[in-house]
């Protein structure tokens, strides 16, 4: 799975406001995490379709995420920006397969695993990776507990 720059550009976004905690100006959002920002005012209008971000105008106007920041998560922002976030056609919900073999094929087992710690992971919220140590495990820990509910 490569994940298209432009929902890099909206999961960076998105955690900059979650840490921000306020209205933000789009070009300090573009100056903190490194984006363009002619690239950045393409990715607000459909995060802000997704109902993911408000955008207000005027002197005091910028950006703001629309729920709090443990409600929103890696998956909802990828959705917005039209990522497929399966990793084979054979573990979407339909699964297909061209050797109609899902129930007994071996790689499709190893798929479903990996796309089970794939769900697991895009499962984390804004807040989980804003506020745990990446050092200490905590995110690994939440992602271990997903998969195994």
């Amino acid at each position: 799975m490569l994940l298209c720059i432009t929902t890099d550009y909206a999961i960076r976004c998105m955690l900059q406001l979650a840490i921000c905690s306020k209205i933000c100006i789009a070009s300090e959002v573009a100056d903190a995490m490194s984006i363009p920002l002619s690239n950045l005012r393409k990715v607000i209008p459909l995060l802000k379709e997704a109902h993911l971000i408000e955008t207000h105008q005027g002197q005091n106007g910028g950006i703001l995420l629309m729920r709090p920041s443990d409600e929103i998560t890696l998956k909802d922002i990828m959705v917005a920006m039209g990522e497929d976030i399966h990793i084979n056609r054979c573990v979407k919900e339909d699964h297909f397969c061209n050797r109609n073999a899902v129930g007994k094929c071996p790689v499709h087992r190893l798929y479903d695993d990996l796309q089970r710690r794939v769900d697991a992971t895009l499962e984390l919220t804004l807040h989980q990776i804003i506020t745990s140590e990446l050092d200490s495990g905590d995110l690994s820990k939440a992602v271990s507990e997903k998969i195994n509910t």
